[in-house]
């Protein structure tokens, strides 16, 4: 050290002293090197990066979900590679029929073909509760829940778009009101 230097009054070169009052009457609950400390053990460590990606996974798979359905009900199903393009509502009074609101979503199928659409929802429909899946073509089904009165009624159409190969698949349900 050189002659006529003072040393610092504290290792690091920091002048403040060691012992300077708290500027809070208030004690913090938790002293931040306990936390420190806490943090640092392996089994924190697991614990905390668990619970970020459950929060994050559910979440995520939550917010996905709903957004790739665009309101279309759980109980129909969609073909993976499904991207959706529109959909709308109408309240129709058939003289047959009776009051209904008319649902309906448009969604594109990429890599699939009008055969797996229609084995699709043959499999796919039963196992959500839907019965009489009908249909006399690979690109027009039916199905319907409830019974007598109708409670739901489902009709899904099916066509290749001539452009790219892709699928365009039309779900169309119905809902009585009264």
């Amino acid at each position: 050290m050189q002659s006529g230097t003072q040393p610092p009054a504290r290792p690091g070169g920091s002048d403040i002293p060691e012992s300077s009052p708290r500027t809070s009457s208030r004690r913090p609950l938790v002293q931040s090197a306990q936390i420190r400390n806490w943090l640092a053990r392996p089994i924190a460590k697991i614990v905390l990066t668990v619970l970020v990606v459950m929060v994050v996974s559910a979440g995520g798979f939550f917010l996905v979900h709903s957004l790739q359905r665009h309101g279309l009900p759980d109980d129909i199903p969609l073909p993976d590679h499904s991207n959706f393009f529109r959909s709308d509502q109408a309240s129709i009074n058939d003289p047959t029929l009776g009051a209904f609101t008319k649902q309906k979503w448009g969604f594109t199928v990429s890599g699939t073909t009008l055969e797996q659409i229609d084995t699709f929802y043959r499999s796919q429909l039963p196992s959500n509760g839907w019965l009489h899946v009908e249909g006399g073509t690979s690109t027009v089904l039916s199905a319907d829940k409830g019974g007598n009165p109708l409670v739901k009624g489902l009709f899904i159409g099916a066509r290749p778009l001539p452009y790219n190969g892709d699928i365009t698949l039309i779900i169309e349900l119905h809902l009585p009101t009264s």
